[in-house]
């Protein structure tokens, strides 16, 4: 059967992840803003806590082969918490990163869910979208940014040890535990947690621009859990 999937994504960032710090200069004697210079670089103040949440809102639409359609709608919010425990290390910038609960809502032609998981009254659904999505919760890992603000590596003890689990498990599951195997594989690999968790997103240069620049930089995102990577530009607006 073969599908044609329609996924439009909204992301919405609540709260600011760093502090940006504007290196200003004059390259000419012009008065007032004329003339100066910004050098964007994101700065994480050391023994600082920050929480923030992300707003995901996924719409599929399915066509089937025979014409008819299908569609659903997701919407997630997350609530995270980021540590900066030391200060860069050779340009090397570690901050502690935990996923601490979601607003899960999820609708579709004939059904409709509201769970928040941090209700203990309610139990959590029992279906594979919403265990697809909250996957990460409730875990914590050290995401290392690169003196160039690409995210380098993210190490986790937990989530290594999760790995290895499942991988001594795989040959053991019955077919009906196959796609629980997979959910949980997908669910933490490395680009589903930047995702969720790299709110900066954008690649900022190393050199001083004036207002109403230009610049290329590099963009991955996740829409419905599928790895999409581009380029987009990027202007100091004000």
């Amino acid at each position: 059967m073969k599908y044609l999937i329609v996924i439009i994504l909204s992301l919405f960032l609540f709260s600011v992840m760093t502090n940006f710090v504007y290196s200003q200069k004059s390259d000419s004697p012009k008065t007032g803003m004329e003339g100066m210079q910004y050098k964007i670089q994101p700065k994480f103040v050391k023994n600082t806590y920050r929480s923030y949440k992300l707003s995901e809102v996924t719409k599929v639409t399915r066509q089937l082969s025979d014409s008819s359609t299908k569609s659903y709608t997701r919407d997630c919010l997350y609530y995270m918490t980021i540590r900066v425990p030391d200060n860069p290390v050779e340009g090397f910038q570690k901050v502690v990163v935990t996923l601490d609960s979601l607003l899960y809502k999820f609708t579709d032609d004939t059904l409709k869910i509201e769970y928040f998981t941090q209700d203990e009254k309610k139990r959590p659904p029992r279906s594979f979208d919403f265990e697809a999505t909250s996957v990460p919760l409730n875990r914590q890992f050290n995401m290392t940014y690169s003196p160039y603000g690409e995210v380098a590596k993210i190490e986790s003890d937990e989530f290594t040890a999760l790995r290895e689990y499942m991988e001594d498990q795989g040959p053991k599951l019955k077919k009906k535990d196959e796609m629980k195997n997979f959910i949980w594989h997908d669910g933490i690999v490395d680009s589903r947690l930047i995702n969720l968790t790299e709110i900066k997103k954008l690649i900022f240069p190393n050199y001083a621009l004036p207002l109403d620049s230009i610049w290329k930089t590099p963009f991955a995102i996740q829409i419905d859990y599928k790895d999409y990577y581009d380029t987009v530009k990027a202007k100091i607006a004000e």
